[in-house]
């Protein structure tokens, strides 16, 4: 749950500079900043799609990789030299921000005691959706000071960082459980019953 409140504190705000990117660097109107947001949100629907054959709990190596191509593709987005360019790289952030996010739901969920399922769900929820807002003051002042860019930079590379500090985790093999163990069971003493004759042998 750690990268994931590192990516819902500084990956996740979009809300913030989608607008500024579409006013100040491409100095465009509203109907750019839809564009802009649209293409984000068919990323993420296709991702929505993908996600669906997924048949069992994902690997924390699926997490991880994902939460890289994240955080890489975000911090590219703010390179984008032009309005097309940036609805392209923004299709492939929303694929990455949802094929994350469905792949850490899915793990955290399958993987936690069916008893305290909703509890955990509650606590995921928050550190996913309730530290976004925290990182809002440092996604206004970078781009206040040096820009929309510059947000996209810092929340894509810390992610990136998160993920890549993680990926030796995900690596780690899971461990094996122990072998059943079979009781030792008393060796069976030999019958001192004399062996019994076949029926049909005739007696002497």
């Amino acid at each position: 749950m750690a990268l994931v409140g590192v990516l819902g504190l500084v990956g996740f705000n979009f809300q913030l500079t989608l607008p500024l990117l579409a006013k100040t660097e491409f100095h465009t109107d509203s109907t750019a900043f839809g564009l802009l947001s649209s293409s984000m949100a068919a990323g993420s629907l296709l991702a929505a799609f993908v996600t669906t054959a997924r048949r069992g709990r994902p690997t924390a190596l699926v997490v991880t990789g994902s939460a890289m191509a994240f955080g890489a593709l975000e911090a590219v987005t703010g390179l984008a030299p032009s309005l097309p360019a940036a609805c392209v790289l923004l299709a492939l952030t929303g694929f990455a921000m949802m094929y994350f996010a469905q792949a850490s739901n899915h793990r955290v969920q399958l993987g936690s005691d069916p008893a305290y399922r909703g509890r955990v769900m509650a606590l995921y929820t928050l550190i996913f959706q309730g530290t976004t807002p925290l990182a809002a003051l440092l996604t206004g002042l970078l781009s206040e000071h040096w820009g929309p860019r510059w947000a996209l930079y810092t929340g894509g590379l810390i992610s990136l960082t998160a993920a890549a500090a993680t990926l030796p985790l995900g690596r780690r093999p899971a461990p094996t459980p122990p072998a059943p163990t079979t009781p030792n069971l008393p060796a069976t003493p030999p019958s001192s019953r004399p062996p019994s004759r076949p029926r049909n042998t005739p007696m002497p």
